[in-house]
Order: structure tokens, then C-alpha cells, then sequence
């Protein structure tokens, strides 16, 4: 399981639990992980959320038929999340939340990697465990992940589909 700590002991911990669970994600789940956190950061959002999960899911299919055969593309899936969180480059420099360049504070670039999953998020990673050790599976693949995107019913994905 995927926990939130709040003291510095429980934060250590949290990160051991954290590195168990992506040690049993395949390389198609790790790069779900890294495209969501890619997407976040294109939209210059402090974390990734279920949505940005979404969008790493479609991402990572990009088959001719788009996200499992559905039709959906990464292009019109883009469209839906800004549609419905209004977080375009052009809002965020109005609003002070960002400068449209992909620079930090100071113009220091900002690494995908710096990106933190949000709990909703943690909650999608760990249904995916589950749902893996559920199949009898020692891995977790996009599929599993997808299972848990559907499975923690936070709203956000379901709104972009």
C-alpha cells in the first residue's frame, strides 16, 4: 500500500512502501507513471491526479485505434482535461500560477520526476496492487492500473471519458 506520512520516520517508511509497489510495475506501467507526471507538468498542475493518470494511460496505448480500442485519443483527451479544468498556458500566466515555459521558480527547469502523486492517485496504485494480487499476478501492468482508475471512483477520469 501507498500511505501519506506526515512525520519524518512514517516519510521514510512511506518511501520504502512507494519503491515496493513500482518494483512490481512493468515497463509499460512505469512509463503510465512517468507519461501522467510528463502530462502534469505540461499543464503546470503542483501534482499528478487522477486525470493526469488517465492521460498517462492513453499516452502509453497509442494504438491506431486509440485508448483499449475505445476510439479516444491523447488529442482529444488533452482537449477534455483542459475543457474541464481550464488549465491552458494563457490562464496561468493571467492567474500568476505559471509561466508557460516549463521553468521552475528562477527559470530552473522542472523534471517530471518532481511531479508528486496526489492521494487519489496513491488510492488508483494501490487498487491496482490489489487487483494484481487479486489475479495472482507479481506484477503490475497498465491494465492493472487502469482497473484502478475505474475502481477509486474520485470523479476526474470518468469526466474526461
Amino acid at each position: 500500500m501507498i500511505s501519506v506520512a506526515s512525520g519524518k520516520a512514517k516519510s521514510n517508511r512511506s518511501l520504502y512502501i512507494v519503491a515496493e509497489v513500482f518494483e512490481k510495475f512493468t515497463e509499460r506501467a512505469i512509463k503510465v507513471a512517468m507519461f501522467s507526471q510528463r502530462e502534469a507538468n505540461a499543464l503546470e498542475v503542483e501534482m499528478v491526479y487522477t486525470q493526469h493518470l488517465l492521460l498517462g494511460l492513453i499516452a502509453e496505448d497509442s494504438a491506431s485505434g486509440g485508448f483499449l480500442g475505445s476510439g479516444i485519443t491523447i488529442e482529444m483527451a488533452h482537449q477534455a482535461v483542459k475543457s474541464i479544468w481550464h488549465t491552458n498556458s494563457d490562464d496561468k500566466e493571467e492567474n500568476g500560477k505559471g509561466n508557460g515555459s516549463g521553468l521552475g521558480p528562477e527559470g530552473a527547469e522542472v523534471s517530471t520526476m518532481d511531479v508528486p502523486f496526489s492521494l487519489s492517485t496513491k488510492r488508483v496504485f494501490e487498487a491496482a496492487v490489489e487487483y494484481s494480487r487479486t489475479m495472482v499476478y507479481n506484477y503490475i501492468a497498465p491494465e492493472h492500473i487502469a482497473v484502478g482508475l475505474f475502481t477509486v471512483n474520485d470523479g476526474s477520469a470518468g469526466r474526461v471519458l
